[in-house]
């Protein structure tokens, strides 16, 4: 389902809609935006909803940057819109001051070309940024390129650890949890999100005809749509069911004991597809 397809379809707070009419719709009037809440409690729809405002399109399309230069040891991807760019803070491993830079250049770069010089930088899960990208992070808020504009909205879980100097720079938004009625009704729509199951599955015709790119861009969709990979991972092995059970049991011990453990969680899972292509 394409994003707006999902704002159309969801809705968890609706007392919350009357927050959002009072944003500007002129980019230019927008002000840098926090929004803090429990896990699962709706932040990241609420962050589209004010995106949408801005969006030419109402968010009617998404599509993925793929973001590359000479300090990245590998591709980033990255979901976009019109007028935004995620970029989900949990995937930044310890090399993040590094990697952000990158990042915010290349986006950058695509703004300045474009007719409208702003852009919004969605940063998910930005209570698991690294301390020290924490600690430089609010120059990047106050700089500006070539009459380019980044506005930016930060979702975290938590609002104490960030600098006051971020807080003071930006509007706060605390999404309480949903109502349970709320959730029903969301729970009975009928919808076509990306699913575990129709990752998987598609991850396992990648695999029918082994191809890197292709296999890596079907498991960072898992980090995108922020999948349960216990569960993505439950299902490959049940769909690759035929292979030395024995074999299997071994890799699936060394697979969680380095994710569990380790930063660059896609090299994990790429090295699990790998060695499930390779029992015999």
């Amino acid at each position: 389902m394409l994003m707006h397809d999902f704002l159309q379809k969801t809705e968890l707070h609706p007392k919350l809609n009357s927050v959002v009419k009072c944003i500007p719709s002129n980019i230019e009037m927008f002000r840098n935006v926090i929004i803090y809440g429990s896990e699962y409690s709706g932040k990241y729809t609420q962050a589209l909803r004010i995106i949408s405002k801005f969006s030419h399109s109402s968010l009617k399309y998404e599509k993925k940057l793929t973001i590359t230069s000479k300090e990245l040891r590998e591709a980033f991807i990255l979901k976009m819109s019109d007028i935004h760019y995620e970029i989900d803070m949990f995937l930044l491993n310890c090399n993040s001051k590094i990697i952000w830079h990158s990042i915010y250049q290349q986006i950058v770069d695509i703004i300045s070309l474009q007719k409208v010089k702003h852009g919004i930088i969605l940063c998910k899960n930005f209570h698991c940024i690294h301390n020290d990208l924490l600690d430089i992070f609010y120059s990047y808020m106050q700089t500006d390129f070539n009459s380019v504009k980044i506005h930016f909205i930060l979702i975290t879980e938590e609002l104490s650890f960030i600098p006051c100097n971020i807080v003071d720079c930006c509007e706060v938004l605390n999404i309480p949890k949903p109502y349970k009625a709320n959730l029903i009704k969301c729970n009975k729509i009928q919808s076509d999100i990306v699913f575990e199951k129709q990752i998987v599955e598609t991850i396992i015709k990648t695999l029918e005809k082994p191809n890197f790119v292709t296999i890596r861009n079907s498991l960072y969709d898992i980090f995108i749509y922020q999948l349960n990979i216990y569960l993505c991972i439950w299902m490959l092995c049940k769909k690759m069911q035929k292979k030395d059970l024995n074999k299997m049991f071994h890799i699936l011990l060394s697979f969680f004991h380095g994710y569990n453990n380790n930063y660059r969680h896609i090299y994990h899972i790429e090295l699990f597809i790998y060695n499930c292509l390779n029992i015999k």
